[in-house]
Formats: structure tokens, C-alpha cells, sequence
């Protein structure tokens, strides 16, 4: 990936949700090591252990000692680091993953080392003081994320993308695992297993782990500002939990006789196919209403909000066709401000765009039965529509520009020239919209000139 992939990547970020997203992190942390400190000192002091919740004995203390290991080394190798700070993060991840493998080794031997052995004080399980195979895999692969550079491009940043995405797996699957019974997919052995505390901190380390890669294009999404990331954020917890709540339920109603093997798979599938119609409508429906808006900023001008040169030709090339197949009159008005340029020579531009916003608000006012309003250039303004409409809205504007320049301390007037064309006038062949706009910008223009020279006559 190109440097500058990552850098557009960065640049969609929402600095506000990032901050929020930051802030949790360190809230997961803090209550992680909490956790962790708590279990170790339940397993030095026999008083400790005896005051804590049945069960924390399943978090071993080479899980806690990962967990402290891993949050040590996040809070060492920080973005923009020297090389002495970073070279003892990565001594941490080593002490982490010593533990982490000496684990696996326990498992592949089925005998417990000397370092199991050395904290196994209190242990009178299968393999005393050993991490279950699960949690041993976790904090190696956790291990790894951290090793590698939080800017990584390229191989390096795939790798730790497909990495901490794995790690996203694997607590997904310890969940599943609790939640149906499949207690193989959560221990290694009868005494052995990913206990709930250790499920939190592994998900507090995720969290950090997707942290770490949110500034990469597919981890950005978590916290882009941008409409595909608006849309993720709202569907991920809906398409991650529905699933489950249903799945759950009906493992339920079989196990509680109420449905048979049969009718529980029949209404599982029924509400998942069901979910997933109404999830693609969904979505189907955000993408539309996401393109109605982009289309909206396409054909919209941004300072009078009036249609662009481009909505002009999107919806008036449709008009003209309508109106010549049906062989009515169509006529286009164009009008110039008068005197824009002397007004942001003499008191800014500021001023200047006070005269544009004034006067494409009264002509939209005075237009309003007109089929489009549209502002083409800096000072230039169209209007189409039937020409009986066009006439009485043109009077009607004269009338309200005149009494907003007749009031007091004005340091302008509001004025303009106009010229029109239309469409179906005697003499006239089939022509295309362009040529009706050119003809009516000439009229205009021969109309400017005139006020010209009855100016200069005065």
C-alpha cells in the first residue's frame, strides 16, 4: 500500500469519535489490569482468594502476567516513541510471549515446565499454572499486533490487519462457546478454560489491537467520518448480535422441549433469512438516500442554495424535450447582476456576496411557480418556465427589488439585465436547451448595452 493510501486513510477520521474511541480504551485497560492485579494477588494470598467470586481460580497466573505483560508494553510503545522506549515495550512482548509458548509447550507434552511449575503455588489442577491452549494462542497472536510497527504498510500492515481481525474471531467464537455449550471450542481440558475474566481482558486487548490499526484503510472505518462508515457503525451491532439473540433462543426452545431438533433449525433459518432481506432493504435504502444527498451537492449551489449549472442541464434538458414533444412553450430567462464588480471593489466581498444571497433569495421568492431557478456563474442567474409564469414573476421581482432599494442606509442598489428565449415562438426550428440558454444570455447582454448607453446619455 502506498504511503499515501494511508495517509487518505487518516484523513477520513472522525477526531471526535477517535477521542471517545481512545478514552474506552484506556477505561478496558485500567479495569483489565484491575482484574488481572486482583486475580494474581487471589493466588499469592490464599486470604485474597478466599474473598473473590467462585470461578477466578480458571484465570491462571501466567494469564494474568500476559495481561499485565501486553497492557505494560501498549502503554510503553506508544506512536512516535524513541528507540529506547520501543526497545523495552518489545522486551515485555517477549516476557509475553515466553509465557504464551511455554503454554503450548505444557499442552504439546502434557507435562507442566519449570515455569508452570515455579507458578503453579496453589494450583491443583491437570497442568498446574498453565494457561489454557486458547488463551495461549490469543496472547501470541495479541504479541504480534503489538511487535509491529502501529504505521506498518504493505505486507506488514495486511498481516497485522488479518491478525487483529483474527483476534476479533477468536472472541467471537469463546462467546458462541459460552452461549450454546460448546465448552471445546473454550477449554483444552476439564480444568482448562477461557474463564469470563479472562474473556474481558482478551476483548480489552482486541480492543487496543484494532486501535492500534484504526488508522489503516480497513480499520479507519471504525472511526471515519465519512457515509460508508456512518452505515458500518450503525448495522456491525445489529448484524453481530441478531444473529446470536436468534440462535440462542431457539437452542433454548429445544433444549426446554418446546421445539424439536427440525422446528428449531426451520425458525432459525426463517428469522435469518428474514433478517438478512430486511438488512440488504436496509442498506439498500441508506445507499439511496446517501446518493439523493451527493446528488443534491452535485446540482446545488453552496452559497444561495439554488440549482448549479449542472442541475440546470440534469433537469432542464429534460424539460425542453418534454416541452418540444409536446409542442408547448418553454422559455428561459437570464438575468446579470448589475454593478457586482463595483460593489466588491468598493466594500468587499463580503458585500458582494450580500447583494448575490439578497438577490437570488428574491428571485427565488418572486420564481417560485417556475419550473427551475438556477445560478450558472458567479453573477449569472436562470429561471425556467412557462412564459405566462416567467412574466408575472419577472414584475413581481421588480416590484420587491424596488421597495428593498428604496429602504434607508443602502449603500447599493440591487440591479439587473435580462434577456429571454422560448421555445416555440414563430420562426423558430427545433433547437437544442444549449442554444435556447446562448439565445437568452445574447438577449441579456443586448439588454445590458442598452442600459449602458441610456446611462451614458444621461
Amino acid at each position: 500500500m502506498r504511503k499515501l493510501d494511508q495517509l487518505d486513510a487518516i484523513q477520513r477520521l472522525d477526531p471526535y469519535l477517535l477521542a471517545r474511541w481512545i478514552r474506552a480504551k484506556r477505561v478496558m485497560l485500567a479495569c483489565s489490569g484491575v482484574l488481572s492485579v486482583t486475580v494474581l494477588l487471589g493466588w499469592l494470598f490464599p486470604v485474597v482468594g478466599d474473598g473473590l467470586p467462585a470461578g477466578w481460580e480458571h484465570m491462571k497466573v501466567s494469564t494474568a502476567l500476559s495481561v499485565l505483560l501486553g497492557i505494560s508494553a501498549v502503554l510503553v510503545i506508544q506512536p512516535g516513541v524513541d528507540r529506547q522506549r520501543k526497545f523495552k515495550g518489545r522486551v515485555l512482548l517477549l516476557l509475553m510471549m515466553v509465557l504464551a509458548g511455554s503454554a503450548l509447550l505444557t499442552h504439546w507434552r502434557a507435562a507442566p515446565g519449570p515455569l508452570e511449575t515455579f507458578l503453579a503455588r496453589g494450583d491443583a489442577t491437570e497442568l498446574p499454572g498453565t494457561m489454557s491452549m486458547q488463551t495461549a494462542v490469543f496472547m501470541l497472536l495479541f504479541s504480534q499486533v503489538i511487535w509491529i510497527e502501529w504505521t506498518a504498510t504493505g505486507v506488514m500492515g495486511k498481516l497485522a490487519d488479518a491478525v487483529t481481525f483474527l483476534l476479533f474471531l477468536m472472541l467471537v467464537l469463546f462467546l458462541c462457546g459460552y452461549l450454546f455449550g460448546s465448552y471445546e471450542f473454550i477449554s483444552s481440558r476439564e480444568t482448562l478454560k477461557v474463564s469470563v475474566p479472562t474473556w474481558f481482558c482478551m476483548a480489552s486487548l482486541s480492543f487496543v489491537a484494532i486501535t492500534r490499526r484504526v488508522r489503516s484503510p480497513l480499520f479507519s472505518v471504525v472511526v471515519g467520518k465519512g457515509a460508508g462508515s456512518r452505515t458500518a457503525r450503525l448495522i456491525a451491532p445489529g448484524l453481530t448480535l441478531a444473529p446470536l439473540l436468534v440462535i440462542f433462543l431457539v437452542e433454548r426452545a429445544i433444549a426446554g422441549g418446546q421445539l424439536s431438533m427440525a422446528q428449531g433449525a426451520s425458525v432459525a433459518a426463517t428469522f435469518l433469512v428474514a433478517g438478512g432481506f430486511l438488512f440488504v432493504f436496509w442498506v439498500g435504502r441508506k445507499i439511496n438516500s446517501y446518493e439523493d444527498e451527493l446528488r443534491m451537492l452535485a446540482m446545488v449551489d453552496s452559497l444561495t442554495q439554488l440549482s448549479n449549472r449542472r442541475g440546470l442541464e440534469l433537469v432542464g434538458e429534460p424539460l425542453f424535450r418534454d416541452a418540444l414533444r409536446n409542442r408547448r412553450e418553454l422559455q428561459l430567462m437570464f438575468f446579470d447582476l448589475d454593478g457586482l464588480k463595483r460593489v466588491n471593489d468598493r466594500l468587499g466581498h463580503e458585500a458582494g456576496s450580500s447583494l448575490i444571497m439578497t438577490f437570488s433569495e428574491q428571485l427565488g421568492l418572486a420564481f417560485a411557480e417556475a419550473d427551475l431557478v438556477a445560478r450558472i456563474g458567479g453573477d449569472e442567474f436562470v429561471a425556467l418556465g412557462d412564459p405566462a409564469v416567467l412574466a408575472s414573476a419577472l414584475a413581481d421581482l421588480h416590484g420587491r427589488l424596488a421597495r428593498i432599494n428604496a429602504g434607508e442606509d443602502r449603500s447599493y442598489d440591487i440591479e439587473f439585465s435580462a434577456g429571454t428565449s422560448t421555445l416555440g415562438e414563430p420562426g423558430r426550428g427545433r433547437r437544442s436547451f444549449a442554444t435556447l440558454l446562448e439565445e437568452a444570455d445574447q438577449a441579456m447582454y443586448r439588454d445590458k448595452r442598452r442600459k449602458q448607453v441610456s446611462r451614458s446619455r444621461i
